[in-house]
């Protein structure tokens, strides 16, 4: 999954590609990208965090409607027909099938201090919402990361996230309301909606030699931000509003 990171000392010669952060009978949330980069170009070599289905393949379970367990509300969820951008059988399908075959490790100590000695990046999210993970899991990673991103479907049920994570929104109505509770916002819009006076566009949808890694502004508490729907099922995105 990418290039191979620079030679790691001792201690981290021991570590695994990735770490199990939390899990419940239902859904799990794994860390990747200690050994091999990340290969995805729009984010960079971030530390990324997933939440899957447990005991479902990805793909499996967005068609069964299981994928409501790690997407709550999103409307863009492939179960309702949205227009989520995540290849499901790509990156998530190869982190599930690790962690089934056992490659991860449960003890978090040790990645904590490889992401603080590295000053790694982190992204919350890259699929499954991170809402989901206990909060003072959250804020441990948050605090050894050298800066990330995150971004929460649902907002309206943890407002405690406010300044933590962006609360993704589908509509105007959805933004004023999330700005309203302290959150900054992430909106993907139709191309032919215009931008808020108090919102920016992702500058990666601008500029692609611009990485996520470089950029940093979805910390949940610096700027609103505005993407373009993108992806194989744009056409698919909808107006929504909070009701």
């Amino acid at each position: 999954m990418g290039k191979q990171l620079p030679a790691p000392t001792y201690g981290e010669a021991l570590l695994a590609n990735g770490c199990v952060l939390w899990e419940t009978n239902d859904i799990v949330a794994i860390a990747t990208g200690f050994i091999n980069k990340s290969s995805n170009i729009k984010t960079g070599p971030m530390i990324q965090i997933w939440i899957l289905v447990k005991n479902s393949h990805p793909v499996e379970a967005s068609k069964t409607g299981d994928d409501e367990l790690i997407c709550g509300n999103c409307s863009h969820r492939w179960f309702l027909d949205g227009g989520c951008y995540v290849n499901l059988g790509q990156a998530p399908a190869q982190v599930w099938k690790a962690y089934q075959a056992g490659s991860y490790s449960y003890d978090q100590e040790p990645y904590l201090e490889a992401v603080t000695k590295r000053k790694r990046k982190g992204r919350f999210g890259s699929y499954g919402d991170p809402a989901l993970i206990p909060v003072g899991i959250i804020q441990r990673w948050k605090q050894a990361l050298d800066g990330d991103t995150g971004y929460t479907h649902q907002w309206l049920d943890y407002p405690e996230l406010a300044g933590v994570f962006q609360a993704s929104v589908d509509s105007l109505e959805e933004k004023q309301l999330a700005n309203a509770m302290g959150f900054k916002t992430f909106r993907v819009k139709r191309d032919d909606e215009p931008l808020e006076r108090d919102e920016m566009y992702c500058p990666a949808d601008l500029h692609p030699d611009i990485q996520c890694i470089k950029c940093l502004k979805c910390d949940g508490k610096t700027k609103n931000i505005a993407i373009n729907g993108h992806g194989a099922r744009k056409k698919k995105l909808r107006p929504k509003s909070c009701n």
